[in-house]
């Protein structure tokens, strides 16, 4: 995989995929306000990861990265919760990674 893919078009792929596979997914726009004096008002919650995706009875979040991209600090705060209270976070960064998860996760996916 290309290092100059973006973060977004790796998100629109992805969505894509699950949208045509019947998976139900929706992002979640976490991103501040931007006032009229071009300020912004920040978002309510540092670190909200980019997709949530329902499947088989079970709730994923989804972050997704470009190939060298890092998560921030309160993004991997978000993930150490999500893991404590066993709740399923996955960090993507391709399509194919994305249909290896979802393999690993539900033994194939039927």
């Amino acid at each position: 995989m290309s290092n100059n893919v973006k973060e977004q078009d790796i998100q629109k792929a992805c969505i894509d995929y699950l949208k045509l596979r019947g998976i139900f997914c929706y992002k979640i726009n976490n991103v501040g306000v931007k006032k009229p004096n071009g300020s912004y008002i920040p978002a309510q919650t540092k670190g909200i990861p980019d997709l949530v995706l329902h499947y088989k009875g079970h709730v994923h979040y989804i972050e997704f990265k470009a190939p060298k991209g890092k998560m921030s600090e309160h993004q991997e705060l978000f993930q150490d919760q999500c893991m404590n209270d066993g709740i399923n976070y996955m960090v993507i960064r391709s399509v194919d990674e994305l249909v290896k998860e979802l393999n690993n996760e539900f033994m194939g996916l039927t």
